[in-house]
């Protein structure tokens, strides 16, 4: 049966209509699947370690490093946020707040301090009274050695070499004796002064708090 011209054409016409429709229809998925896609998630974790993801970044963790990932879970940029600068002053005063936190958690009363700092001199103290019974063991040594010399230059003779040497050695020990008494005094000062220190500043945060 041979098809008549004009039903070929409607034929035709209706193909390209359905094609139309269905490019139409491509398209707007296509399109759809786009937009779906290009939705920015934001993923970062947390002071526990645990891993968030949302739209937005809470206020408490913008200062962290974070990442945007799509739709289908792949991350598309790396946020590496760069830490505030401190200044000498806010870094100053961190130091401090967690010093007067130390402070206030080591102590109760001003007499707690006072114990504190009398053990922490007591090696000082220790070691100052060795030292001193050395010093006038080397003394006394030095003095009995002297007045043999004085005895050899009095005769006019010649010192013996021992007894020069012993006078050199404790001459020297003496020196070394008077350098390590100095070195634990001036510990044990640092010591009074840093005590006296956290007193002071102890009397001040206590009367802080009851006004």
């Amino acid at each position: 049966m041979q098809v008549l011209p004009s039903r070929r054409i409607r034929n035709t016409f209706a193909i390209l209509i359905a094609s139309m429709l269905m490019a139409s229809n491509t398209s707007s998925l296509l399109a759809a699947d786009t937009k779906a896609g290009s939705g920015k998630i934001l993923k970062w974790v947390d002071d526990k370690g645990i891993t968030h993801y949302g739209d937005s970044i809470p206020s408490q963790y913008a200062d962290r490093d974070n990442s945007e990932i799509n739709s289908q879970g792949i991350t598309i940029r790396k946020n590496h946020i760069k830490p505030k600068e401190q200044t000498v002053l806010e870094i100053a005063n961190q130091d401090q707040t967690r010093r007067d936190r130390a402070l206030l958690a080591s102590y109760t009363t001003e007499q707690e301090i006072d114990l504190a700092r009398d053990r922490n001199l007591e090696m000082d103290v220790i070691a100052i009274d060795g030292l001193k019974q050395r010093h006038e063991t080397v003394s006394k040594k030095l003095a009995d050695n002297q007045k043999l010399a004085d005895g050899f230059n009095t005769r006019k003779k010649p010192i013996p070499q021992f007894l020069s040497d012993n006078l050199q050695d404790s001459q020297a020990e003496l020196a070394r004796i008077d350098l390590q008494m100095k070195s634990h005094q001036d510990n044990m000062d640092a010591v009074r002064q840093r005590f006296d220190n956290d007193k002071q500043r102890f009397i001040n945060l206590k009367a802080a708090t009851q006004q």
